[in-house]
């Protein structure tokens, strides 16, 4: 089952900023968002 991520304005305004400082951040993000597209349940799991 896939699952699309639904992104707030508030979080792409402060996510901007901070890619600029951070611009690593920009792919980090994508891949965090592509794996929990394809697996949502790792959004619960704690370590």
């Amino acid at each position: 089952m896939k699952f699309d991520i639904l992104v707030t304005t508030s979080f792409k305004k402060h996510a901007k900023r901070l890619i600029k400082k951070f611009p690593s951040l920009k792919n980090e993000l994508q891949l965090l968002i592509n794996s929990l597209e394809n697996d949502p349940k790792l959004a619960s799991q704690s370590d």
